[in-house]
């Protein structure tokens, strides 16, 4: 008889309390020499008062927990669905009452920033919105910042991009780079054990399957956490040119083995709720070496993140519930 899979909802809401270590891993991924991350942050920090700012930190935790446990992520701020969180059901009763409702403020870019929650993101976004020209020069200041890091990155960790330049394959595709990719975490988390194996994953903008190399972690009978580092590389660009980012989810063997890819397979995790950012500035590469340093900042932060949500996860999962996944 097959192992029962464990309850992703009960998997899904042990998640959420990891949300408040958040600022911790923030701040071990700074530690370990990745800054990119927090400028936006750290731009919000600037331009907000101290009860802005508290305000500020406190939805940051309490909206990564909502996303993390949530059934429909992209819901969680419009005014139909209703938050676990109390204190994010009256900042969005405030909203309507002051200002309309979040799809009507959403849809207009002379009222997109009203639709935060969040005072901080509200100045950030305002600021992006604007055309004025103090609002520009802010814009310009922020690119200019996050340039002026990646570049200090790039000299700080030479001798590691040296190393991980020297193995990156001689195909540049993108089905090559997310195998060097995969192997590079396969080999950071070696003793956990992890495993890599070839699955599918759907190309929404392309609305084809696409095989990708997933890194896998056993929790508990058949449910496994599994890391997929997804590369979308330009076969026409002449240098290592693309965007790559992790994925998380949880699946069993035969959903990692189906011959095609089916909505509904696997239990999607939002953990990167929990990374500065989103952990979206290392995303983009336009050469190797930006490709390289992309790498290794994301094995830093999952460094940092897996432990905790292998550990989470294992705790939950001991207690097996019926399948949810066939």
């Amino acid at each position: 008889m097959a192992a029962e899979f464990p309850d992703p909802k009960a998997l899904r809401d042990s998640l959420a309390g990891l949300a408040a270590r958040s600022p911790d891993y923030a701040a071990r991924i700074a530690d370990a020499g990745f800054e990119c991350c927090h400028v936006n942050e750290r731009w919000i920090r600037a331009h907000c008062g101290a009860e802005d700012l508290a305000v500020h930190q406190r939805y940051s935790i309490e909206y990564a927990a909502e996303v993390l446990a949530a059934d429909d992520p992209f819901a969680v701020l419009n005014d139909k669905s209703v938050c676990r969180s109390d204190w994010l059901n009256d900042l969005k009763a405030e909203r309507l009452t002051r200002h309309g409702s979040f799809e009507a403020l959403h849809q207009r870019p002379g009222t997109r920033h009203l639709a935060e929650l969040s005072p901080g993101w509200r100045e950030f976004m305002r600021v992006r919105e604007s055309s004025a020209a103090a609002d520009r020069e802010q814009v310009r200041e922020q690119g200019a910042e996050f340039l002026r890091r990646r570049a200090i990155e790039l000299r700080a960790h030479d001798e590691a991009l040296a190393r991980c330049r020297a193995r990156l394959p001689q195909g540049t595709d993108a089905l090559s780079l997310q195998a060097f990719f995969a192997k590079q975490l396969v080999e950071e988390f070696a003793e956990m054990p992890a495993s890599s194996v070839f699955t599918l994953r759907r190309n929404q903008a392309l609305q084809r399957d696409e095989q990708v190399v997933a890194v896998t972690f056993a929790i508990a009978g058949d449910c496994q956490f599994v890391l997929l580092p997804v590369v979308v590389a330009s076969a026409s660009a002449a240098d290592v040119q693309g965007t790559l980012g992790v994925g998380f989810r949880l699946m069993t063997s035969a959903v990692l083995a189906a011959p095609k890819f089916e909505f509904g397979r696997e239990t999607v995790l939002q953990l990167s709720e929990l990374l500065p950012g989103k952990f979206n500035d290392y995303g983009r590469f336009d050469k190797p070496e930006e490709f390289c340093l992309n790498v290794l900042a994301w094995t830093a932060a999952l460094r940092v993140l897996v432990p905790d949500v292998l550990q989470t996860l294992s705790a939950v999962a001991r207690v097996p519930a019926p399948s949810q996944l066939h």
